[in-house]
């Protein structure tokens, strides 16, 4: 695996997700990265900047820490831990102002340089009781 991937992952979600610097993921995301998750994302790199965004919108607070990192051939695998406070819209949801505490594994492939497959796994019922509206 080229060490530049891993870097370059790194930065991004320092600088570009916790920095609210969504403009970087230009950088390392390629423009039709496919992406696979909980919540669907159509549209390559714009798409997810904007999910990301409506992320940062909802809990501007958010902040990832990575728990563990692996990788092989071309492809980086994370655990990671998300904390903030919705207090912005999230999908329909008015803001709330209960705190969130998430855990999840993100999977990037890449090639020559960026990333062209992300797959992302979290908890969406886990998420939406958090804030209040989903079964206990």
């Amino acid at each position: 695996m080229d060490e530049r991937n891993l870097v370059s992952l790194l930065h991004l979600i320092e600088n570009g997700f916790n920095g609210d610097r969504l403009d970087l993921l230009d950088q390392v995301l390629a423009p039709d990265v496919v992406t696979h998750g909980p919540m669907p994302i159509e549209g390559g790199r714009e798409g997810l900047k904007a999910a990301l965004g409506g992320i940062r919108e909802a809990f501007p607070d958010s902040h990832v820490v990575i728990d563990d990192l692996a990788f092989g051939g071309e492809t980086i695998y994370r655990r990671w831990t998300i904390t903030g406070t919705h207090t912005g819209a999230f999908q329909a949801l008015p803001p709330t102002g209960r705190p969130i505490l998430m855990h999840g594994v993100d999977v990037d492939r890449f090639e020559g340089g960026m990333v062209v497959e992300h797959w992302s796994f979290w908890n969406l019922a886990e998420l939406l009781q958090q804030l209040g509206v989903g079964a206990p």
